[in-house]
């Protein structure tokens, strides 16, 4: 390994980033600081509009930040995007449309132009995500849990040390979006990936992670990071246990008024 021995997988420090709108200046987060361990998953929760798309970006190497800086285990963002060790998942696939599963999956290893063991790596992640039998189906042809399916082994497919997904199911229907989840934990725990999972859904954060970041609204702080002391693998019948029921209120309770409970 020539990353740092020991370094967190993700490191922010100080974050802070301000946009311009309409000749107004708009403070988008700020003061943002956390750490994720190797080989855990986070969520991120805030109310809609407070910043976690602005921080998404900026943990992604996507946007630079007015001030802090963000580390990839021990290195900054731009020498781990060049080392392949980050992976993103959007709520959009963006899958091409005329491509079929295999080639849209194998897109990143054409870009980097890494064909080595190509075909071997493509069935892998085909039979990871559960997509047996669709190797040669276009996107039109797929459901929505499917194509989301593509979107992670594509994400996976460099074999990134982090994956970052932004609502990933969020324009998904509400039984596929449990299923979904079902998927991505039993994914995580075969691949030990590192997670950082931005989720709108206080159910979605409580039954996927380790631990929470909740932000508060525009602009966004850490108002508390909470520990997901649930046992995995994780499946639906989770939902009804009192330590799940207890901390998923606990999120609700700080962002719902009192009075609406």
């Amino acid at each position: 390994m020539d990353y740092a021995r020991g370094a967190y997988a993700l490191s922010a420090s100080d974050l802070f980033h301000s946009y311009r709108s309409n000749d107004k200046k708009i403070d988008a987060i700020n003061n943002i600081n956390f750490n994720i361990k190797n080989n855990e998953f986070v969520s991120i929760i805030g109310p809609s509009g407070c910043g976690k798309s602005t921080l998404f970006r900026i943990v992604g190497g996507l946007l630079e930040p007015n001030k802090g800086e963000i580390r990839c285990f021990g290195l900054s963002t731009h020498e781990a995007l060049q080392k392949n060790m980050i992976g993103f998942v959007f709520q959009n696939p963006v899958l091409l449309p005329w491509r079929n599963v295999k080639k849209n999956i194998a897109l990143p290893l054409e870009i980097i132009g890494n064909n080595s063991a190509f075909d071997k790596r493509i069935e892998q992640l085909i039979s990871l995500v559960g997509l047996q039998g669709f190797e040669g189906f276009i996107p039109k042809e797929l459901s929505g849990g499917m194509r989301s399916r593509v979107s992670i082994a594509r994400a996976l497919v460099t074999n990134p040390k982090i994956l970052l997904m932004d609502e990933a199911f969020g324009s998904l229907d509400e039984l596929t979006r449990e299923r979904m989840n079902i998927e991505l934990g039993r994914i995580f725990e075969e691949t030990q990936k590192s997670v950082l999972f931005i989720t709108h859904s206080i159910a979605e954060a409580v039954f996927l992670s380790d631990r929470t970041i909740v932000l508060s609204k525009r602009p966004a702080t850490i108002q508390e990071i909470i520990e997901i002391d649930l046992p995995r693998p994780r499946k639906i019948k989770l939902k009804t246990e009192k330590r799940y029921i207890d901390l998923t209120q606990h999120l609700r309770d700080r962002f719902i008024p009192e009075a609406e409970l």
